[in-house]
């Protein structure tokens, strides 16, 4: 990583143009980016929406999610990498193995709409080819609406590594109907806390319902997990079926999660427009001389490093 005396320099005379306080955060914008082409799909299950957390990244199909990642190298090792297979061998280079995390929601709705919530103002720009770029929006929120009859599904981020979804049981709604399917090696089990932790040889889930609660008047209403193999479904108590429960379910990526955002390099222009490249080389954010984030362009996975306005 370099030195941050030269980033603090670089924000030093980006402040001369536009007179606003710089910090910088390791972090990239928590949001949702529509797929517009530039996803590929797994078993013929077409991408809607994507996400990252940590180096986790997280795909959203109509029957589910896929989560994956990919080994990492620093700087200095990808380009060693690069060379020997290149220079040395005269081979392509291969792309990075994955490993794969899998939640499928059984027997749910094939006609379900899943709909991005709160646009973002900015996007998320990938260069598919020479002279293609797709322009995705980002969305602070997903939905599924009507995933099962009469219920609801919407995700949105959390601050610890994780994210959360509500599931909106409507009036005519059954609970019974929620089950999600894991992998066939995931080991499922629930703690004295009522946590569930999702856990094989590559990944490590843990999940919690801190509430739930009728929409109306906010009633609490008890509602577990249940855990059956490698299926999850719900127990919720008794409750006015008249009303609508929402079971607020809070998922953390406890691992892998390494932190790669971090800068490569940076640069600005005269009228004080930042760009940073990420570590690895394959991302480029710019943010006006005001701060704000405009844009992300990916060529492949990779950190960086994200900046906010004091």
């Amino acid at each position: 990583m370099r030195s941050l005396l030269s980033l603090s320099l670089l924000f030093l005379l980006s402040h001369c143009f536009a007179q606003q306080n710089w910090s910088v955060g390791d972090f990239r914008p928590d949001v949702f980016v529509k797929n517009d082409g530039q996803f590929n799909s797994q078993d013929e299950n077409a991408v809607l929406f994507s996400c990252r957390i940590g180096t986790v990244d997280f795909f959203f199909t109509k029957s589910g999610y896929y989560a994956e990642y990919a080994v990492y190298f620093d700087a200095h090792e990808e380009h060693e990498r690069f060379e020997f297979e290149r220079a040395e061998r005269g081979l392509p280079i291969k792309p990075r193995p994955k490993n794969t995390w899998s939640v499928t929601f059984a027997n749910s709705n094939p006609a379900v709409i899943v709909d991005g919530l709160d646009k973002q103002s900015f996007t998320f720009n990938y260069g598919i080819s020479a002279g293609n770029t797709i322009l995705a929006p980002t969305f602070q929120k997903i939905i599924y609406k009507n995933i099962y009859p009469g219920i609801d599904m919407a995700f949105e981020f959390r601050d610890d590594n994780g994210f959360k979804y509500d599931i909106i049981v409507h009036p005519g709604g059954n609970v019974n109907d929620i089950q999600f399917i894991y992998p066939t090696d995931a080991l499922l089990s629930q703690t004295a806390n009522q946590k569930v932790e999702m856990i094989n040889d590559q990944f490590h889930f843990q999940e919690s319902i801190p509430a739930s609660f009728l929409q109306e008047d906010e009633k609490a209403i008890n509602v577990l997990h249940e855990i059956s193999a490698n299926t999850i479904s719900f127990k919720a108590d008794t409750y006015d079926k008249s009303k609508t429960l929402v079971i607020d379910l809070w998922t953390i990526v406890v691992s892998p999660f390494t932190t790669l955002d971090d800068f490569y390099k940076v640069d600005y222009d005269n009228a004080g427009n930042v760009w940073a490249i990420g570590e690895h080389g394959n991302e480029v954010v710019k943010y006006d001389n005001t701060g704000a984030f405009q844009w992300l362009y990916t060529g492949g996975a990779a950190g960086f490093f994200f900046m906010e306005i004091l």
